[in-house]
């Protein structure tokens, strides 16, 4: 049994294997990963390989759960927009994408706005063995006509929180159960922030069951990141109709402070309700990338 997180903060394993949608190539500026795809065309296949240690070979494999915030921009952006890019997935154990279809997962509109990505991918057959092998999961898109005039469309793809399960681990939450929104500041991720500066506040909301009287709504950081309101990691918050009668499901992160010494590079903060009924447990989990921008520096030489 076995809960595996991976958060693909580095080049995607292939970036080459044309899609049955298309053919525009991805890039990686400041680390995330980007396509400056035309109208009514469609991206290559952009492709990690993951594996992991410690866990028992053989078990059941019971989902990879896939996070994060992705953006669609066509001209300036704004509540116009009408272009959509449609994100598929797809998991793989071999390399085996040339011109391949996948599982559509999320409709972006071109308003520039950051949307939320929370799915789960159940492929058939597979067991503990495989991700010890290795597995792969690709990512392409395929837009429509929209805004005919306004040129090719900028797609951000940054949800790039893999959650793997295995053995008696089962996703979380169960499909139909505890529903979430997490709403990152897009400048949080575009263009992002540089070390000794400050993450603007994320905002989590429990959509449904509204019926505890108590829960608690819990924020976690990756090392080098702090909450201002905490000074630490960590932020729980008690909810619920009595537990916070003012805001009852929802809460706020507040601003999060990026220590001078962190590096640069896409850091990922979770978000996740703790005894809401139905989900003793956790439940409702979201993440959201939070990208440190690297700073250039400059050599000059007197001649």
């Amino acid at each position: 049994m076995a809960v595996t997180t991976i958060v693909a903060n580095v080049a995607a394993a292939d970036v080459t294997k044309d899609s049955n949608y298309g053919n525009y190539p991805w890039s990686l500026p400041a680390g995330v990963p980007t396509n400056v795809v035309g109208i009514g065309a469609g991206t290559k296949w952009m492709v990690w390989l993951f594996t992991t240690t410690g866990i028992p070979p053989g078990e059941s494999f019971n989902g990879i759960r896939v996070q994060g915030t992705n953006d669609f921009t066509v001209g300036g952006g704004g509540a116009g927009m009408t272009r959509q890019a449609i994100v598929y997935l797809r998991p793989s154990k071999s390399f085996d994408y040339a011109g391949q279809t996948g599982s559509s997962v999320q409709t972006l509109v071109a308003t520039g706005t950051g949307a939320s990505l929370n799915t789960l991918l159940t492929p058939a057959g597979w067991t503990s063995t495989d991700l010890l092998n290795g597995v792969f999961v690709g990512v392409a898109a395929m837009t429509n006509s929209g805004d005919s005039g306004q040129g090719s469309g900028t797609l951000r793809y940054n949800a790039i929180t893999f959650t793997f399960y295995t053995g008696s681990d089962v996703p979380s939450p169960p499909a139909g159960q505890t529903k979430t929104t997490l709403t990152n500041p897009v400048a949080n991720y575009n263009p992002g922030k540089f070390a000794g500066q400050q993450f603007a506040a994320l905002d989590y909301v429990l959509l449904d069951p509204h019926t505890n009287a108590y829960f608690n709504m819990e924020f976690d950081l990756p090392l080098g990141l702090t909450f201002v309101n905490s000074g630490s990691t960590n932020i729980t918050l008690q909810k619920g109709a009595s537990g916070d009668t003012a805001n009852p499901w929802n809460a706020s992160t507040g601003l999060i402070n990026v220590a001078a010494s962190t590096k640069g590079g896409t850091y990922s903060i979770r978000a996740q309700c703790r005894g809401v009924s139905g989900n003793p447990t956790v439940s409702g989990i979201q993440t959201g990338q939070l990208l440190v921008q690297t700073r250039r520096r400059y050599f000059y030489m007197e001649v």
